[in-house]
């Protein structure tokens, strides 16, 4: 049962993998310095986000604190973060297994760019369908900056 479920999580991260797309990037600047990250789309909502290196718009891997960026962060500006997402996401690569999150009542599948997991897609899967679940406080973000 538990196996069944993993796999059809990870077969629904593969396909919603191939529609990932960078959302509008977010800089924060307060008192630890600049934070950037871009938001991955799916469907119009973002199911997560890519943190990128404030000096050298780089993406990092999940987990890892920001470094200082310093007073302005003007390596990684709004357009040059949406790039490098959009250069990520094309590499992502779904790793073929899922770990359940029981609080969330869903399936994590990690998407690596190279050596680095640098997306999660929770997933949840119930009597035979899949449901990609959004972030909410990101998708209202992202609804904020756009409108």
């Amino acid at each position: 049962m538990w196996e069944g479920e993993a796999r059809a999580a990870v077969e629904a991260a593969e396909r919603a993998a191939q529609l990932l797309a960078p959302g509008p990037a977010i800089v924060r600047r307060g008192p630890r310095g600049v934070e950037v990250e871009v938001p991955v789309m799916y469907e119009g909502v973002a199911v997560d986000s890519i943190r990128l290196d404030p000096a050298t718009c780089r993406a990092m891997p999940k987990g890892m604190p920001h470094p200082p960026g310093g007073p302005s962060g003007a390596a990684c500006g709004e357009r040059e973060a949406r790039e490098e997402a959009a250069r990520v996401i094309e590499g992502l690569r779904v790793l073929g297994a899922a770990e359940y999150r029981g609080p969330e009542g869903a399936w994590m599948v990690p998407l690596a760019w190279g050596h680095m997991i640098v997306v999660h897609l929770r997933l949840r899967v119930r009597r035979g369908t899949v449901e990609v679940l959004h972030d909410p406080r990101l998708t209202a973000e992202v609804l904020r900056r756009l409108g």
